[in-house]
């Protein structure tokens, strides 16, 4: 029970520490998009709140993601369990940097197209979908390091 206490604990300070630093998160993603002739429209303020909502369920599910690895795997926090966190941390940041590297692409494809002087092309809010990207990051960050750590020692009857 103490176990589960900790754990809830972890996912609801990580939700509210996701919820809070959307502004930041999205900040810095947008200043890493190529935004020459073209512009990002806001959508309406449901979506925007979906959007933070989305961000903070991505960073309160980071617990999770470790317990399920833990589970499979029995890690000993002080080597395995840090090096696991690393691999979803660091496949959910590669996961978000995908995700900027195709926005990037399709703006750069956009901008190919002669529209005439003036006209800016807009690009969505909405469109970018970059939490999903962060989450899914983070379950192959859990599922690669499932991979990494299982027992080898176990035969498997073929």
């Amino acid at each position: 029970m103490k176990i589960v206490l900790k754990y809830v604990g972890m996912i609801v300070a990580l939700s509210i520490i996701g919820f809070l630093m959307h502004r930041y998160f999205m900040s810095l993603s947008l200043s890493q998009l190529d935004k020459t002739n073209h512009s990002i429209t806001s959508a309406p303020i449901s979506r925007a709140f979906m959007s933070r909502i989305t961000f903070a369920l991505s960073m309160g599910a980071l617990p999770m993601f470790y317990f399920v690895a833990d589970r499979l795997v029995k890690l000993k926090f002080v080597y395995k369990g840090l090096i696991t966190c690393l691999i979803i941390v660091v496949m959910g940041i590669l996961g978000w940097q995908l995700r900027v590297f195709q926005i990037n692409s399709h703006l750069r494809k956009m901008a190919t197209f002669d529209i005439g002087d003036g006209i800016y092309l807009d690009f969505n809010f909405q469109d970018l979908k970059l939490a999903p990207y962060l989450f899914m990051g983070f379950a192959i960050g859990t599922a690669l390091s499932v991979l990494i750590f299982r027992n080898k020692n176990k035969i498997i009857a073929v």
